[in-house]
């Protein structure tokens, strides 16, 4: 006999061995840390809605053969606070002996008591079980973004890291960027476009800040879209905290934009790893002032030593991010399920704050080699 049923805390292990087994290919059992974050993460978040759960699959013998996380969201729409959740890491046994595992996972996920439900991050097959509950594949929440800073320095960069050349190799590679980049501009052509000091926005400032002075930026740069999240003071300080600890991808990057009169324009994270590919988290800005906070980023980015930089777009960046030739692709699907038709509209028309902050990778689930 099987079941769904909300996870407890007695099931950490169990659910940490099978994510291990699921995405990691390994029979080992799983650290004591990977459990312990499990429990921080899915159970003792600040702003955890008490009848909103993660769920696990049960058979027989108290096996966990199923999982999907789940965490909590308040969301603002019109002066209403409405509450998501945003579903992470579905897992089900390879040779679970319920093809329907997966499937009766997802649906006791979307049938749940929250008012909008998002997986930000949905490989084909979880896309697939999605629409069959009749919820909706959001196209412009689903592009990532790349925009190469160092073009010869990128193109070898897996070789060079596969080599462990990195170091030896970087100032010949930095050197020929150079001189390509000095061609290129005599010829009048800006191929490579690097975000050297002329395309530095006049007037804008960026500040290396902490938790406590990036908070209330992101407070009010959120509530330029339609649709967009609340926290509680714990609740989003324990998702910085948790935001800074993904190691695997290198220094956590927080910064404040700010125009001349002290105002803040803008705000990002992202991860920077030596001399690699730098990771943004989230992007928020005024609707005004979009490209010049791209700017500023790129910038960034590129004098910390990054050779490309990438992340999730947001509606209101792709414009901007095609004006200063990123490219994008799409690897994992945005899906979301609401009925409130003003929450609709606003998702439909990408007047609504979804991914990154409000979605599953700033989790040490995604992108951290949690053993």
């Amino acid at each position: 006999m099987s079941t769904i049923r909300p996870l407890e805390r007695s099931d950490l292990t169990k659910v940490a061995n099978l994510l291990v087994r699921t995405f990691q290919g390994r029979e080992d059992e799983a650290s004591p840390e990977m459990a312990d974050y499990l429990g921080q993460l899915l159970l003792d978040l600040p702003d955890k809605a008490s009848d909103i759960h993660s769920l696990v699959y049960e058979r027989e013998k108290g096996r966990i053969a199923g999982f999907m996380g789940v965490f909590t969201q308040s969301m603002s729409i019109g002066g209403r606070t409405l509450r998501a959740a945003i579903g992470n890491s579905l897992a089900v046994e390879r040779d679970a002996s319920d093809p329907t595992a997966g499937a009766r996972l997802c649906r006791s996920f979307f049938q749940g008591p929250q008012d909008i439900t998002i997986s930000d991050r949905s490989n084909a097959t979880s896309v697939a079980l999605w629409r069959g509950m009749g919820g909706d594949v959001l196209p412009l929440y689903s592009l990532d973004w790349m925009r190469v800073l160092r073009p010869l320095e990128a193109a070898t960069f897996r070789l060079r890291r596969r080599l462990r050349l990195i170091g030896p190799t970087l100032p010949l590679v930095r050197g020929l960027d150079h001189v390509a980049a000095g061609l290129a501009r005599r010829r009048g052509r800006d191929v490579i476009e690097a975000p050297q000091p002329p395309l530095r926005p006049r007037g804008l400032r960026r500040k290396d800040t902490d938790a406590g002075t990036l908070i209330p930026a992101i407070r009010t740069l959120v509530a330029e879209d339609l649709l967009h999240p609340l926290w509680s003071d714990a609740g989003i300080e324990a998702l910085l905290a948790q935001a800074g600890q993904k190691r695997e991808l290198g220094q956590t990057v927080m910064q404040v934009v700010e125009d001349a009169s002290g105002r803040s324009v803008g705000a990002y994270i992202y991860y920077l790893p030596v001399h690699g590919i730098a990771q943004v988290l989230h992007v928020l800005s005024t609707r005004a002032m979009t490209g010049p906070v791209l700017d500023v980023l790129l910038l960034d980015a590129y004098e910390r030593g990054a050779v490309a930089i990438g992340g999730r777009a947001q509606p209101r960046l792709i414009e901007a991010l095609l004006d200063r030739r990123a490219t994008l692709s799409s690897a994992y699907r945005c899906v979301f399920g609401a009925t409130d038709p003003d929450v609709l509209a606003a998702v439909r028309s990408g007047n609504a704050v979804i991914g990154g902050l409000v979605g599953e990778f700033w989790t040490r689930l995604n992108g951290d080699r949690l053993r």
